[in-house]
Formats: C-alpha cells, sequence, structure tokens
C-alpha cells in the first residue's frame, strides 16, 4: 500500500447499464482529489475504455477486472470486495461505493469541505441497538444456501426461482440455520457507504476470516458491511446515514425525473449523493443536474 492519494477520496462504482449515463457521471466526479474504480459487469458489452477515459481530465480512474453480478447473490458481495481491494492499495481519506445510476447532488468542493468537517466519522445506513432487541427478520438472507442466486437473473427467472424455492425448504426441515452457529451478530442496512481508510481494511481483513458467513447468501450485500463493522473496534465512529437522497415512497427505489431537479438541488446538507436515476426513464434530470453542477464549480473557483 502507497500513501500517494492519503488526502483524496476513492469513488468506487458498480456499473451493468448505461455507459452513456456513467460518462455523465465520471464527469462530475472529475476532480484532482478524486481516485475513481470503476467496475463495469462483465455481461455489459459494446463500450470502449478509451472513450469513457477520455471523459476524464482531472481524476484517475482504474477500471477492475470485470465479474458477472447477479441481483440477490453473494456476487454482490465479491464485486465490493473486489472493488475496495483495489481502492486501498492506497490510502485514501473516504471510499464512497455508489452504483453508475447515481449522481452527486453537491459540488466536488462541498462534498470535501463536508467530509473534511466530519473527518474520521464512517457514514453508513445500519442499525447500532443491542442486537437481541432488533427485529432479525431479515436473517434468512443468511440462514440458507442460494444454491441458485448468482445464475438467476432478478428473482423471476422461472425454472431457476422453482429450483431454488425447493432447495430452500428442504434446507427448512433439515433445519439448517447457519447464523445461529455463527459467532456474528447480524445487522442490516443499505449497501451504499462512505467510510474511512481504517474502517475499509478492518472490512477486508474481517471479510478473510468470515466469508463463508456470506457465501451463497441472498441480498446479503445488505448485511454484511453493516454486521463486520458492528462487531470492529470502530462501531462507535458510525453514524447511521449513508448520505444518500433515496425515495422508497414512490418507487423500489424511485427513479427521480426533471421534475425532481429542485428538490434534488435543496436536499439536505447531509444528503451528498443521490438514487436512481436512468436515462431511459429520463435523460433530462441527469443533465440538468450535470450541467447545474459543473457550471457552479466553474462560477466558484474563477
Amino acid at each position: 500500500m502507497t500513501k500517494g492519494s492519503a488526502n483524496k477520496h476513492a469513488y468506487m462504482i458498480i456499473c451493468h447499464t448505461n455507459i452513456d449515463q456513467l460518462m455523465l457521471l465520471l464527469e462530475m466526479l472529475d476532480d484532482s482529489r478524486n481516485d475513481i474504480y470503476l467496475h463495469i459487469d462483465k455481461k455489459t458489452k459494446g463500450y470502449s475504455a478509451d472513450e469513457i477515459r477520455s471523459h476524464l481530465k482531472s481524476a484517475s480512474l482504474t477500471f477492475v477486472k470485470p465479474m458477472s453480478v447477479s441481483w440477490g447473490g453473494d456476487s454482490q458481495i465479491k464485486v465490493e470486495i473486489r472493488l475496495l481491494c483495489a481502492a486501498t492499495k492506497t490510502q485514501h481519506l473516504y471510499y464512497h461505493l455508489i452504483s453508475g445510476m447515481d449522481l452527486p447532488i453537491k459540488t466536488q468542493n462541498q462534498i470535501h469541505r463536508f467530509f473534511d468537517d466530519h473527518s474520521g466519522t464512517d457514514f453508513v445506513a445500519m442499525e447500532k441497538e443491542n442486537p437481541h432487541n432488533i427485529n432479525k427478520d431479515f436473517l434468512y438472507r443468511v440462514d440458507y444456501y442460494y444454491l441458485y442466486q448468482n445464475r438467476m437473473k432478478g428473482n423471476r427467472d422461472g425454472k431457476l426461482a422453482k429450483r431454488q424455492m425447493k432447495n430452500l425448504r428442504l434446507q427448512h426441515k433439515l433445519h439448517i440455520c447457519r447464523s445461529a452457529k455463527s459467532e456474528l451478530d447480524f445487522f442490516m442496512g443499505s449497501n451504499w457507504f462512505s467510510i474511512t481508510h481504517r474502517t475499509a481494511v478492518y472490512v477486508l481483513e474481517a471479510f478473510r476470516k468470515h466469508r463463508r458467513s456470506f457465501r451463497l447468501t441472498c441480498c446479503a450485500d445488505e448485511v454484511f458491511l453493516q454486521t463486520l463493522i458492528a462487531a470492529s473496534p470502530y462501531a462507535d465512529s458510525v453514524e447511521d446515514n449513508n448520505l444518500r437522497m433515496i425515495d422508497w415512497f414512490r418507487g423500489n427505489p424511485y427513479t427521480f425525473r426533471k421534475e425532481d431537479f429542485d428538490s434534488l438541488m435543496n436536499a439536505p446538507q447531509d444528503k451528498m449523493f443521490a438514487r436512481k436515476f436512468d436515462e431511459r426513464t429520463d435523460g433530462e434530470i441527469i443533465r440538468k443536474i450535470h450541467d447545474h453542477l459543473l457550471k457552479t464549480a466553474q462560477v466558484v473557483n474563477k
């Protein structure tokens, strides 16, 4: 590990579609204080790495070795670990996990100022109460072996879904309960985070020790980080806030549109990013935020 980027932020991006949208996102993150680590799903075809690089002038860009990622599979955990491994090779102040369908809703100056003001705090949505008092109805995600999850295209993949349900019923009859045999107390929260270097390094070390607890699980990308951090020496430095503006009332989550521009630009001061956006639903909101943030940054930097 080198310290050449010790004062920089690492943006770790998981992308599987909408490459034109991704390039607008990269332009919004293009700042000499940022290093970008990009994973494009192995199933995604027809893009040019050189063209993607051409949209960055100041930030460094590292392409992370692609793998095929499936909804709900432990492949989602593996790609996060792969990104963290790549990013922590050099020390950064913060590591932000975002998707290719996210956007910053603050300028880079505002984002860096916020994290400078909150130095040492990890931002992870998680429950921190006594684990014995928490409703643990999410444990089905880690209690059973989901043998087919990494091969399924969403949760409606007919034949595999039926085969998986049959297998899960058998495990239930056999009283398989992985969490009961684990030394970990499991916690849950959003998988998008902004964490410090010390916590990122700890997560990687702890994952190596406990990787079997998260192997062949379902949607445990919303469990593994919270669980590992809760058992860490840094649990008290966590703020239960992932700094993301996500609308669960209008969708699952809602895809922002052009009429949401004002509310996004007037989001609370502790909301740095928003998700999700989709150029196939409304590309105008993406371009509008892109143009607004870059114009604002230019005015401030004059």
